[in-house]
């Protein structure tokens, strides 16, 4: 079986959505794949602390605002149950 040559800077950018070119083979791999069969290994790429706590920040912030809405829904709700309540004792 013939030998391929190295992946070059422009195979590797050309490889499809998805997709990565191992540039040890050239082989097109999952762009999940950490280890190529040749034995080449994938450096992974790790978000920022930055960005990592942003978002867990933004996904707080958006918890918190909904667990405010159900309770406002809750207190709207236990204010029409009492006064439900206060109209059945008055026709009883």
């Amino acid at each position: 079986m013939p030998k391929k040559k190295p992946a070059t800077e422009e195979t590797v950018r050309s490889a499809g959505k998805g997709k990565k070119i191992c540039p040890k083979c050239s082989v097109e791999l999952g762009a999940r794949t950490m280890i190529c069969n040749c034995g080449h290994e994938f450096t992974p790429k790790t978000q920022t602390r930055r960005k990592v706590s942003t978002s867990l920040q933004d996904q707080l912030e958006e918890r918190l605002a909904e667990i405010d809405m159900i309770l406002a829904s809750k207190e709207s709700l236990e204010l029409e149950q009492e006064r439900i309540q206060s109209l059945l004792e008055a026709i009883r």
